[in-house]
């Protein structure tokens, strides 16, 4: 598959330099994945793990230009967490709000506007839709910033070519995971090239996965239906970032089964998701391989 042009992916609105960014979401690769992107148009990124953690940012008076909030967290939902900052701050002195979900339903957008969000973006993001969605922020405002400590940002690289990393000799691995080659072409595009910064990020990927996993089988032997419902919507939003789209489906289902609390097949389903994501771990182990320098 022929690399993206790096034109399509110069378009970025000048005045996002050195925007002061906050990506709220408690799913650390979409944060990674996220932060890569806004660095490489020389935004400040910063990360909250929680709605609450944004929320005592905005309280201690650190400013942002732009939030990103997930719509659906542990502890508050995106919703409550727009309630309470349009609450705090009005218009003109508030970050201009984006939200961001896996569960992209019709109505949402209205939904979310209707909170008092600025916008909205589904997961998996998309370069072209993420730009145009900031393209619309307001030109940055002439104030002083105070400073805080910076939380999970990843260093800007030089922009280079994106390489073709998924030559057809190379896509059988990917297939017998289920893998998209289009959306690892496209993390190669945000991190322009730079193979340390893809290691990194399919290293976030890997290690976050590993843990969830292991959360979802503790949660299934407890029959613990919240846990399984939350985790596994974790692990499928972070899934479809890095194109596991077998994966995802398997994830869907569990997290379907621990909505309704019905999980007299979770087991097996566990089972067929365990095998899935041991080889999807080994398709992108051997891509890191491949494409070390």
């Amino acid at each position: 598959m022929p690399a993206v042009p790096e034109a399509e992916f110069s378009n970025s609105p000048i005045h996002l330099a050195r925007k002061r960014l906050l990506i709220v979401d408690d799913n650390l690769t979409n944060r990674k994945i996220i932060s890569l992107q806004a660095e490489s148009w020389k935004m400040q990124a910063y990360a909250a793990k929680s709605d609450k953690e944004a929320l005592d940012q905005l309280a201690q008076g650190t400013q942002f230009d732009i939030d990103i909030l997930d719509m659906q967290m542990p502890e508050m939902d995106g919703l409550e967490t727009t309630r309470r900052i349009s609450q705090e701050w009005r218009v003109g002195f508030r970050p201009h709000i984006i939200a961001i979900t896996a569960n992209a339903m019709q109505g949402d957008r209205e939904v979310c506007l209707a909170a008092g969000m600025d916008n909205y973006i589904s997961k998996p993001i998309q370069l072209q839709e993420l730009a145009e969605v900031l393209s619309k922020c307001p030109p940055q405002r002439s104030s002083e910033f105070t400073s805080i400590v910076k939380l999970g940002k990843v260093i800007c690289k030089e922009l280079q070519p994106s390489p073709n990393i998924l030559q057809s000799e190379q896509n059988q691995t990917l297939k017998s995971a289920k893998i998209d080659p289009k959306m690892l072409q496209s993390l190669w595009d945000i991190v322009r090239g730079d193979h340390v910064a893809f290691a990194e990020l399919i290293e976030c990927y890997l290690i976050e996965t590993r843990r969830l996993v292991q959360d979802i089988s503790t949660a299934i032997t407890n029959e613990d239906a919240l846990t399984i419902w939350k985790t596994a919507h974790q692990l499928k939003s972070s899934s479809a970032s890095v194109g596991a789209i077998a994966l995802v489906q398997l994830c869907k289902l569990l997290e379907a089964q621990g909505r309704s609390s019905k999980l007299e097949n979770s087991l097996e389903l566990f089972s067929q998701l365990y095998q899935e994501y041991e080889q999807v771990k080994t398709a992108l182990q051997k891509e890191l391989a491949k494409e070390a320098p």
